[in-house]
């Protein structure tokens, strides 16, 4: 029998942009193990950062914190909250890339988003190469899509279906790869968003 996964709806509603509703969810999710925790509150806190709302994880995720992916969520919060400091950070993120980087997901995506903000999306390649997770994937799929190398996007999409077809987030990115192949693919695309947003 599997286990169940009570982070199921938060990162669904995470990635379908459903970002009140991933706050709500996370705020009721009843986990126990130290790594759901930590995970639930990285989904939580990117979700204020979505909806425009840094100050609550800049004053919430104290800066010497152990987590690596809470540090990472606070990082993109004050990139976010402060153009001054954006060249800063940027600089920091793509040293870690050429560097020691942590492989831990959220870190990766993190770092990934700064540097595609920044429109450097090798080193945002080079850094979302270092997971196997579905989320990262699908981030190394915008990536290659900005490239405009659908060639390359539909064979990551490909690694995605053999780890799990049905995810959300395979799904989705789905139909990124289909919309970017533009003709009779935008149908397929259609009937994607339809069916994840029911």
């Amino acid at each position: 029998m599997s286990e169940i996964d009570h982070l199921f709806d938060v990162r669904n509603n995470y990635y379908l942009g459903a970002f009140q509703q991933c706050i709500n969810d996370a705020q009721n999710a009843r986990v126990k193990s130290d790594a759901d925790k930590m995970s639930r509150d990285a989904f939580l806190y990117r979700s204020y950062i979505a909806l425009g709302k840094t100050s609550i994880p800049l004053n919430e995720i104290n800066q010497s914190t152990a987590s690596t992916a809470l540090k990472a969520v606070r990082r993109f919060a004050e990139y976010i909250a402060d153009p001054k400091k954006r060249s800063k950070i940027a600089s920091e993120v793509a040293e870690e890339v050429n560097g020691n980087i942590d492989p831990e997901d959220t870190n990766l995506l993190m770092i990934a988003n700064i540097l595609i903000r920044q429109n450097n999306i090798d080193d945002a390649l080079r850094a979302l190469h270092l997971s196997e997770s579905l989320e990262c994937r699908a981030a190394t799929i915008q990536c290659l899509l900005k490239l405009d190398r659908v060639d390359l996007a539909i064979r990551e999409w490909k690694k995605m279906q053999e780890i799990n077809e049905d995810a959300t987030i395979t799904q989705l990115a789905l139909a990124w790869v289909n919309m970017a192949a533009g003709k009779e693919k935008l149908q397929e695309a259609f009937y994607i968003y339809q069916e994840v947003n029911e």
